[in-house]
């Protein structure tokens, strides 16, 4: 199983993450203290691969932390920052 999602400032343009927020250096530290196992690229790009056993409800459990991860990293002063350029 895999999963992937790709982050971005614009949906319509697709317009990715400027390098100086570092996206994937901040999402990957607040996800490991959510108890999630990600792969975070610099491009902007997260990518989970889940044991192939997992129920619903974990499933449903990494959703929520990979959200709130997200939500606590559109949080950052220094994350609103540099998407203001």
């Amino acid at each position: 199983m895999l999963a992937a999602v790709k982050l971005v400032t614009d949906k319509q343009r697709k317009t990715s993450f400027p390098a100086a927020a570092e996206p994937a250096k901040r999402i990957l530290d607040r996800a490991w203290k959510q108890g999630l196992v990600i792969r975070a690229f610099p491009t902007g790009v997260l990518g989970c691969a889940p044991p192939l056993c997992c129920s619903e409800s974990e499933i449903d459990a990494i959703v929520e932390r990979t959200a709130r991860t997200l939500d606590d990293t559109l949080a950052d002063a220094e994350v609103r920052a540099s998407l203001q350029h």
